[in-house]
């Protein structure tokens, strides 16, 4: 009897290619070592600067069209694979750096209920416990997230600011600890900041950003 090997399908390319030859794999969807490398990456020696209540965000990649390919079919289109292969591949880069396994605990960016329900699954979440493989931090699940106005993917920065503000509360302890929030993305930074404010409040005493890929914006600085 013949036995047949799984096809193996980049999930940016669309190629087949050979079992033991793929970059990241996630049952027959895979990123293979071509379009692994095209991803334009981050500095493994940096940290990029946070604003306000963020001590930093970091992430492994910027979000390039190349990159969005991947992210759109995981987080809009249901496509777990390339969800699971973003996060390995997140999650080998945040292994490296030892900064990250000084915090107590990571804390997914929740979403609403309505939210999840009609999603299927939280993306930060599916993300995060990638994040947390690789640094060592154990998920914490300290946040509500209440009714949101609009979704903040359809809004400018200001009204991204305005739309988040008071969404959040904190449900777990955080009191004395060093935090780090997890995402999916950082655009604007609203969202990410708005849950570093309410940590702080609650007696958070560092609160850092982690996250899957960074919007690169004209006017944005970055420390690397």
């Amino acid at each position: 009897m013949k036995l047949f090997r799984r096809s193996l399908l980049c999930c940016l390319c669309g190629e087949r290619i050979k079992q033991g030859s793929e970059r990241f794999s996630y049952g027959t969807t895979c990123l293979c070592g071509g379009c692994f490398e095209s991803l334009e990456k981050t500095s493994d020696n940096s940290l990029f600067e946070g604003r306000h209540e963020l001590d930093f965000v970091s992430a492994p990649f910027y979000y390039t069209d190349a990159y969005r390919n991947i992210f759109l079919s995981f987080k809009f289109g249901g496509n777990m694979a390339q969800g699971h292969i973003i996060g390995m591949a997140a999650r080998e880069y945040f292994s490296r750096m030892e900064v990250l396994r000084e915090y107590d605990c990571m804390i997914p960016v929740p979403l609403t209920a309505a939210g999840e329900r009609k999603r299927g699954f939280n993306q930060a979440l599916v993300l995060a416990r990638y994040f947390s493989e690789g640094t060592g931090v154990p998920i914490l699940n300290g946040l509500f997230r209440g009714v949101e106005k609009v979704p903040q993917s359809s809004l400018s920065g200001p009204e991204r600011r305005k739309n988040i503000a008071g969404a959040f509360s904190v449900c777990g302890d955080v009191s004395g600890k060093s935090v780090l929030v997890a995402d999916d993305l950082f655009t604007t930074g609203s969202t990410m900041r708005e849950c570093a404010k309410v940590l702080r409040e609650a007696g958070a005493v560092r609160v850092g950003g982690v996250t899957a890929a960074y919007v690169m914006h004209p006017h944005r600085e970055y420390n690397g």
